[in-house]
């Protein structure tokens, strides 16, 4: 099949699902998906998938983020959270915008202790208060 039918197409099948009120990230998988099967072989599309699915699950930096927001959690139940928290604030907070200045410290310290700005993210929301 050309390369102008199958744009045809994944513009065609994304227009209608948009159409009838598909959530856009619906629509975009099952248009892609509906050009990918009228463009090429079956068995050469399933084994592409699965291949694209293999790699994309080997990539380190993808394993690595959830083991940083783990430790976070960690570190948040170990209550250094919470220490860091005050020791931030006992230092910054007679400056203006005493909380957003403590949280942006207490963000910086902890990302340099634990490696990871993710890591950061669960752990300075449960402990510093809105």
């Amino acid at each position: 099949m050309s390369i102008t039918m199958t744009t045809v197409i994944l513009f065609a099948v994304f227009g209608v699902l948009l159409f009838l009120g598909v959530p856009i990230s619906y629509a975009i998988a099952v248009s892609s998906l509906t050009a990918i099967l009228s463009s090429i072989d079956l068995n050469v599309a399933v084994l592409t998938a699965a291949q694209r699915t293999f790699v994309g699950m080997s990539k380190f930096s993808l394993t690595a983020i959830p083991f940083f927001i783990l430790a976070g959690n960690i570190m948040n139940q170990g209550g250094i959270a919470k220490r860091l928290v005050d020791f931030v604030m006992a230092i910054l907070g007679k400056l203006p915008g005493a909380l957003l200045v403590t949280n942006i410290g207490t963000n910086a310290l902890f990302g340099a202790i634990s490696g990871s700005a993710s890591a950061t993210v669960p752990t300075s929301r449960a402990t510093t208060p809105p």
